[in-house]
Order: structure tokens, then C-alpha cells, then sequence
């Protein structure tokens, strides 16, 4: 019952994951205001990115992992014509990941999809006035690996645009940049070539809030645009062909 939880089996109800909620809840014509009003002071996004690392280190310490077990992609129907993040989730689990042809030591090897960032046992609620709930609120579409580092991914397919996708990156990024959650990437998924936790350092959140707002600078324009941030990939990319960064 909602009153039996505790604090600690409450999982942070950060700003970055409001502003996500925010976003989803817009339709393509409030998005573009909003995507310009963060152009015009990116600042907001990079400091609430900043803090939900913080608060989401500081109140959430569950370990275990991120799924009951393993799970493939299915195929699809028509493998010729890839028309669901699912479905390219398939694909890419089918060549081994993503090579990127001009830089070969940043190609993309897969992990997983859809992995529950902040599941946990029982009945995982946030924080919130109302307890909303948790488990499965952030699953994002492509979890690989690059040069030893974790890398997560969005697909948008079709009409979809990308302004959503960064919003939805960063609110993973924020997720997982915590001690933690890279300790139980480490431990969950031995094979993908991960640091280890002794040897990576979560950068501190003023230098994230620095390099978020460069990030959020340049409001995306087409349907096929990379944006990197830190241990973060949400590229364009078509199946019939191999992967070349922008």
C-alpha cells in the first residue's frame, strides 16, 4: 500500500524527468516554442540536468538488474522495412551494433534494449506528491557500448522529430551518471566491454551543467542530427546502410 512505503523505496522525482514529462505531453507545434525557448536560455536545462544527477545520487541506491532476464528484440514482420524502434532494435542487434566509419574506435556495439533505468523490486513509485509510478518510466530504446563507455540511444522514425529525443537522452543520462547505476551497468552486462566502476569518475554536475548547455546551443533541424554529451549517441541512421557521423 501507498502508505506502507518508505522513503527509501521512493525513487527521486527529478527535474529532468518533469521536464521529459512535460515534453511528451506537447504536441508538435508547443514543442518547437518550447524547443526555442531552451535555445534561447539552455542554461535552465543544463543546471536541471545537473541537479537531477545530483538528487538522483544522492536517493536512489538500488542494486540488481535492470530486467527479470534477458531479452531479445523480435523480429519484424517485413525485416525489409524497419517501422518501430523495436524493429530497429532488431536490426541492430542482428549486425552486432553500429559502425561508425570515420572514427572506427567510437563504433557502437550492442548491449540491450529497452532496459528499465530505474526498475526495482516490488511496487517502485517516486516521490511525488501523488507516488506516481516508476518502474518502467524510463526505457530507452538502444542500450550499447563505445570505446568502453555506456551509450544510450532514441529512435524517431517517420514524422518524429528529434527535439523530443534530446530531452529524453539527457533524462536517461541523468539516470545513469551516478555511481550506482554504473556500477550495476558494470555488473549486469560483464560481456560489454565496460570500465570498470574504480576507474570511471562521475564529473561533477557543474561541469555537466557546462557541457549540457553547450549541448543544448544548437536546436536541432533535421531528422537525422548527432548529438553527443557525455556517455550519450542519438543519431539518424539508415538500415540499408553502414553508420558515418554527420
Amino acid at each position: 500500500m501507498l502508505a506502507d512505503l518508505s522513503d527509501r523505496d521512493l525513487v527521486p522525482h527529478t527535474p529532468i524527468y518533469q521536464l521529459f514529462r512535460e515534453v511528451k505531453r506537447l504536441d508538435q507545434e508547443e514543442r518547437v516554442v518550447r524547443a526555442r525557448e531552451i535555445a534561447g536560455n539552455p542554461t535552465s536545462v543544463a543546471t536541471a540536468f545537473g541537479d537531477s544527477v545530483r538528487l538522483f545520487g544522492q536517493g536512489y541506491h538500488r542494486t540488481g538488474p535492470f530486467r527479470d532476464s534477458p531479452r531479445l528484440p523480435p523480429p519484424p514482420k517485413r525485416p525489409e522495412h524497419i517501422a518501430s524502434s523495436t524493429e530497429f532494435a532488431w536490426w541492430v542487434h542482428r549486425q552486432g551494433g553500429l559502425p561508425v566509419l570515420d572514427l572506427p574506435e567510437l563504433s557502437l556495439t550492442w548491449v540491450d534494449y529497452e532496459a528499465s533505468i530505474i526498475r526495482a523490486l516490488n511496487d517502485a513509485r517516486f516521490d511525488d506528491d501523488q507516488r506516481s509510478k516508476a518502474g518502467r518510466a524510463l526505457l530507452p530504446d538502444l542500450l550499447l557500448s563505445a570505446a568502453g563507455k555506456p551509450v544510450v540511444g532514441e529512435v524517431k522514425i517517420g514524422a518524429d522529430e528529434p527535439f523530443a529525443a534530446i530531452i529524453q537522452l539527457m533524462t536517461y543520462v541523468a539516470h545513469l551518471a551516478t555511481q550506482t547505476q554504473y556500477a550495476r551497468l558494470v555488473s549486469n552486462y560483464p560481456d560489454a566491454g565496460f570500465r570498470s566502476a574504480a576507474d570511471r569518475r562521475v564529473p561533477h554536475p557543474a561541469s555537466l551543467r557546462c557541457r549540457q548547455s553547450h549541448l543544448l546551443g544548437r536546436v536541432p533541424g533535421s531528422r537525422h542530427q548527432a548529438q553527443r554529451g557525455t556517455d550519450v549517441a542519438s543519431r539518424g541512421h539508415d538500415p540499408r546502410g553502414s553508420h558515418r557521423m554527420p
